[in-house]
C-alpha cells in the first residue's frame, strides 16, 4: 500500500518504537446471536459497522433513529477480485458518510452496486448495539504528545 509516494512500511519505520507497538482497538459489541459488531466509521446519526462471526462478515451502514440499513456481505478472502470491489465499495460509503451533501440509503445502495457488489436494505433490530458504538472511546494507544504547552 502506498500513501502519496510513501510506503506504509517506511511510515511505520519512522514512528517512535512506542507508536509502532500501539494497537488501536475500535469499539465493539456482541449481538445476542453471538455476532461481533465493530465500529468502522460514523457521522451524525449514521454508523458504519462490520458484523462478523465464524462464517461470514459484512459491512452495514445504519441510520440509527430509523434503524434503516444497507448491507454488503464480504466475499471469501480467496476471491481477491470480489474482495477488492467490496473494499472500494465500502470506501465509497465512507466518503459518502462524510460528504457535505446528504445521501439517501437508496443512493448508498446504488453506490455500492456501482462497484459490482450486491447490497440489500433491511431494518436493524430495536436496541441495535452498533448504534451505541460511537459513544465508546477507541482504546489501545496513549495520546500523542504534540509538543504544545498546556
Amino acid at each position: 500500500m502506498r500513501l502519496r509516494g510513501v510506503s506504509l512500511a517506511a511510515t511505520v519505520a519512522a514512528l517512535p518504537a512506542a507508536a509502532q507497538a500501539c494497537v488501536i482497538v475500535p469499539p465493539s459489541c456482541e449481538l445476542p446471536s453471538g455476532i461481533q459488531v465493530q465500529l468502522m466509521d460514523f457521522q451524525g446519526d449514521a454508523v458504519l459497522v462490520e458484523e462478523s462471526d465464524a462464517t461470514r462478515s459484512r459491512a452495514i451502514l445504519v441510520h440509527c433513529p430509523s434503524r434503516q440499513a444497507v448491507q454488503t456481505d464480504y466475499a471469501s478472502f480467496d476471491d481477491h477480485t470480489a474482495r477488492d470491489a467490496q473494499t472500494r465499495a465500502v470506501w465509497s460509503v465512507m466518503d459518502m458518510l462524510h460528504d457535505d451533501a446528504r445521501q439517501t440509503l437508496a443512493e448508498v445502495q446504488a453506490a455500492i452496486r456501482s462497484h459490482g457488489v450486491a447490497a440489500r436494505r433491511w431494518t436493524a433490530p430495536a436496541g441495535y448495539c452498533g448504534c451505541d458504538l460511537p459513544a465508546i472511546p477507541f482504546v489501545g494507544c496513549p495520546p500523542l504528545d504534540d509538543g504544545a504547552e498546556g
